[in-house]
């Protein structure tokens, strides 16, 4: 086994959790019928975190040729996928029985996703700086990401939080037309 697959491992199991998470929470909100007041905002952050950890596994291929795995860098790939999973555990509303409003609980817990997303962008940069080389091209977005994250994070009214929400959507779904299509075995 050579040292990308034994860190392979251990990073499934934590993003395979965080996506037990998510997907969890969203067939128990499915159940929940008619007590969901649907949020297609709300909808949108997890779906963004759903991407993003889409994104950590297939970016995990681009360092597959790496020899040598130094301890800072296990711990930023370790760290990486710890946020993910929390970003999971905020977006997921918990389990219940009473009516959910999924605006409101967006309202109520945006910032603790906004964090997890805005730490994992500084975490994905570096790890672009330093071990990819695709630091202009891939992190070029970053900076406008994290003022849509600053957005939804301070300003709680209605089109800020969809403004933070649609851009931030629209410049990850621009970024994965940009480079999956270079993903190569």
């Amino acid at each position: 086994m050579s040292i990308f697959e034994y860190v392979m491992v251990l990073v499934s199991v934590v993003l395979s959790l965080g996506l037990t998470h998510l997907l969890s929470g969203f067939g128990a909100l499915v159940q929940g019928g008619g007590k969901v007041k649907f949020s297609g905002l709300h909808a949108l952050w997890a779906a963004m975190c759903l991407l993003l950890t889409f994104d950590m596994w297939l970016s995990l291929w681009g360092l597959r040729d790496l020899q040598a795995w130094s301890l800072p860098v296990l711990l930023i790939v370790f760290a990486s996928t710890v946020v993910l999973y929390l970003f999971a555990m905020f977006v997921t509303p918990a389990a219940s029985d009473e009516p959910r409003d999924l605006y409101q609980f967006h309202l109520d817990n945006r910032r603790g996703y906004a964090v997890a997303m805005g730490v994992y962008l500084v975490i994905g940069a570096v790890l672009n700086a330093t071990l990819t080389k695709q630091f202009v091209g891939v992190n070029a977005s970053i900076p406008v990401m994290l003022g849509l994250l600053a957005l939804a994070w301070f300003v709680p009214a209605r089109w800020a939080q969809w403004v933070a929400g649609v851009g931030l959507f629209a410049t990850l779904a621009g970024y994965f037309a940009l480079y999956l299509p270079q993903i190569s075995m």
